[in-house]
């Protein structure tokens, strides 16, 4: 079995274990907030990664196909809120690395590993 980047960086010492601890936290909260919107929106494929949920959903919205017992507005309004928290999850997910090597150089493996927190993105 691999193990994830972050749990490799704290066996290499280039990261302190309250800090992955946070970073997994935090990426696992935004991570629950996305499910949420989704399973509100009617995508309850909980085995299915977050990506796919997300495109699916937009795809019946946007063929404007409403989930079951929402009116249009509100079921827009949670769209628009599960955009945001999608783009925030990336956002947690990905640009640490590149926004921050673009910065810094290359980054420790702490930083870069926030991206593996086994979330299926």
């Amino acid at each position: 079995m691999e193990q994830s980047a972050l749990f490799q960086a704290l066996a290499r010492g280039e990261a302190e274990l309250p800090t992955a601890l946070k970073i997994i936290r935090q990426t696992r909260q935004q991570a629950e907030q996305v499910r949420h919107l989704l399973r509100e929106l009617s995508d309850t494929s909980e085995g299915v990664a977050l990506a796919k949920r997300f495109k699916r959903v937009k795809r019946k919205l946007d063929a404007g196909e409403l989930p079951a017992g929402l009116d249009p507005e509100t079921a827009y309004d949670r769209f628009a809120e599960l955009s945001l928290a999608v783009h925030e999850l990336d956002m947690r997910l990905l640009p640490r690395t590149a926004t921050c090597s673009r910065r810094h150089g290359t980054m420790p493996a702490a930083l870069r590993a926030c991206a593996d927190v086994g979330l299926g993105v």
